[in-house]
C-alpha cells in the first residue's frame, strides 16, 4: 500500500474536521458530540479514496489514528474557542474602568440601577452595566493614552486608582510583620481582601504613598511592568487550569459513545469495509 497518499489525505481530512468543530464551538457556542461520527466517516472515506484498491486493515488503522487526532483536536479547538471569549480584551478593561467610576461615585452618594439579575461586583461587558455608567467608562477609556489602555488590558486591576499603591502597602505590611511592629487594621477589614485606601491602616497607607511619590518615572514604570508580568503569569496559569478542566468536561458518557462510533466508522471506511 502507498502510505504517502493515505497519510496526506487522512491528515487533511482530520485538520478540516478539527477546524469545523472549533468553528462550530466559536460561532454557535455548541459542543455537538455526534460530530465525532461525521469526522470519523470523512477521515475514513478520505483514506479509502487515497488507498484505492489497496484499502485494508492498514489504511483503516491510519484512518482511525487520524480520526482520534481530529476528535481530540476538535474538542480542544472548541474548548479554546469557548474560553477565548473569556480572555482579557478591551470590553473587559472598560468594565474595570466602569467599576472604578462606580466606586468613586458611590463614595459621593451616587447610585446606579443595574440590569435585573446582574450583581454589580460581577458585571462584565456593556450589557451588564447601566447605559449611563458604561458611556462614562467609554469616554474615560478614550481619554487614556495608548500605553495606558494597553496596560489596563494586560492588567485590568490597574483601572483601580488605589491598586499600585496597595501593592506597595502590601510590601510595607510584610516589612512591619517581620520587624514585629503592631498593625491595627480598620474594624471589620480582612487583610487578604484589602485593595482600597480605606482598607489599610492609615499609617501604612501614608508610608506607601510616600514611597510611591519618591520613585522617579523610570522606577514607577518598572514597578507597573512587574505588576503586569505578575498578573499575566497568574492569569496564564489559571487559564491553563480552566482550559484542561473544561476540556475534560467535554467527555461525557454520550460523547464516549459517539467517539467510539466515529472511530469504528473511520476504521471500516478506511479499510474499505461496510459500516453496517
Amino acid at each position: 500500500m502507498r502510505y504517502g497518499p493515505v497519510v496526506i489525505s487522512g491528515l487533511i481530512a482530520a485538520a478540516l474536521g478539527a477546524a469545523l468543530w472549533g468553528i462550530i464551538g466559536y460561532y454557535l457556542h455548541l459542543e455537538i458530540g455526534w460530530i465525532a461520527i461525521i469526522i470519523g466517516s470523512v477521515v475514513g472515506l478520505a483514506c479509502q479514496a487515497a488507498a484505492k484498491d489497496e484499502a485494508g486493515a492498514e489504511s483503516g488503522a491510519i484512518a482511525a489514528a487520524f480520526a482520534v487526532a481530529a476528535i481530540i483536536g476538535g474538542k480542544m479547538a472548541m474548548t479554546y474557542a469557548a474560553l477565548g471569549r473569556l480572555g482579557p480584551d478591551e470590553e473587559v478593561a472598560i468594565s474595570c474602568v466602569a467599576d472604578e467610576i462606580l466606586y468613586q461615585h458611590s463614595r459621593q452618594g451616587r447610585n446606579y440601577v443595574f440590569p435585573p439579575g446582574v450583581v454589580p461586583a460581577e458585571a462584565v461587558g456593556r450589557d451588564e452595566y447601566p447605559p449611563e455608567l458604561w458611556r462614562q467608562a467609554e469616554e474615560q477609556w478614550a481619554s487614556y493614552a495608548p500605553q495606558e489602555r494597553a496596560n489596563i488590558i494586560a492588567c485590568p486591576s490597574l483601572a483601580n486608582s488605589d491598586f499600585v499603591v496597595s501593592t506597595i502597602a502590601d510590601a510595607v505590611i510584610e516589612e512591619w510583620n517581620e520587624s514585629g511592629k503592631t498593625i491595627r487594621w480598620p474594624g471589620g477589614q480582612e487583610p487578604q481582601y484589602a485593595e482600597r485606601e480605606e482598607h489599610y491602616p492609615k499609617e501604612i497607607w501614608k508610608e506607601s504613598v510616600a514611597r510611591w511619590e519618591a520613585l522617579d518615572d523610570a522606577s514607577r514604570q518598572r514597578h507597573i511592568a512587574d505588576l503586569i508580568d505578575y498578573s499575566q503569569s497568574v492569569t496564564s496559569s489559571a487559564w491553563n487550569d480552566i482550559f484542561w478542566y473544561a476540556f475534560k468536561s467535554t467527555f461525557g458518557v454520550l460523547d464516549i459513545v459517539f467517539i467510539g462510533i466515529g472511530l469504528l466508522a473511520a476504521f471500516k471506511l478506511g479499510a474499505g469495509l461496510t459500516t453496517s
